[in-house]
């Protein structure tokens, strides 16, 4: 695989699960085509967790099945910091929930990458996607930015959401729209991509992802075994 590709294989690892979900192998990576490998997700960061100021959710809450996840970000990991970008992720999400060729073609780099299949097989087991939440980090030229997207998906015949956390690249078009960013990376993109899955601000969001995620599975049998049943697949 080219070197372009490779960095599609270090990030998302949020839990076996989610990575052999059909869903994220859709929306997950920049390609749309290939399916992300199962790896095992990364300790949690040992940091010092400061007084955090009114209204603001600390790490515990952040973990807790019993609280909505709500992650303040960071300077660096800024939350819901752009509302176009906001908007454009949760209608690309529900395009591709929904199997919205039309939309898609609209708001993605090259909709030919996105496997039609898949979309029209996924709605099979995912009924919904909530409480999404869209962290940025920016690109030094101000005019693309790596997305991690929060998300609860529910499954059907399943009560409890199973928390979900996928990354995607948005760049502004020629008409000056942004877009979801599908196509091919040139080496200075792929270099910012690497660095800010790699940061530490990233790799603590990831982390309360996967803490909330095997505290979510241990309350509901179902999922539980969704899950192990997913990961003998």
């Amino acid at each position: 695989m080219k070197k372009v590709c490779i960095y599609k294989r270090r990030f998302l690892k949020i839990n076996i699960f989610l990575c052999l979900l059909w869903f994220i192998s859709i929306i997950a990576v920049p390609t749309a085509s290939d399916i992300v490998e199962a790896e095992q997700a990364s300790p949690v960061i040992d940091k010092e967790k400061d007084e955090q100021p009114d209204g603001v959710v600390g790490d515990e809450e952040c973990v807790d099945p019993l609280v909505p996840f709500d992650y303040a970000g960071t300077e660096v990991l800024e939350k819901d910091a752009y509302p176009d970008i906001t908007e454009l992720v949760t209608q690309y999400y529900n395009a591709t929930l929904s199997a919205d060729m039309e939309t898609l073609e609209m708001i993605v780099s090259d909709s030919s990458l996105i496997d039609q299949s898949k979309l029209a097989a996924q709605g099979s087991y995912i009924e919904s996607i909530d409480n999404l939440i869209c962290y940025t980090v920016t690109k030094p030229t101000k005019d693309a930015f790596r997305a991690y997207v929060y998300y609860d998906m529910k499954l059907t015949g399943i009560e409890t959401p199973a928390p979900a956390l996928s990354a995607l690249y948005v760049t502004l078009a020629s008409d000056g729209r942004y877009i979801i960013y599908l196509s091919g990376l040139d080496a200075d993109t792929h270099n910012f991509i690497e660095e800010a899955d790699q940061s530490e601000d990233v790799q603590h969001l990831k982390d309360l992802v996967n803490e909330r995620f095997e505290k979510v599975i241990n309350t509901d049998e179902q999922l539980k075994s969704f899950c192990e049943t997913m990961n003998n697949v």
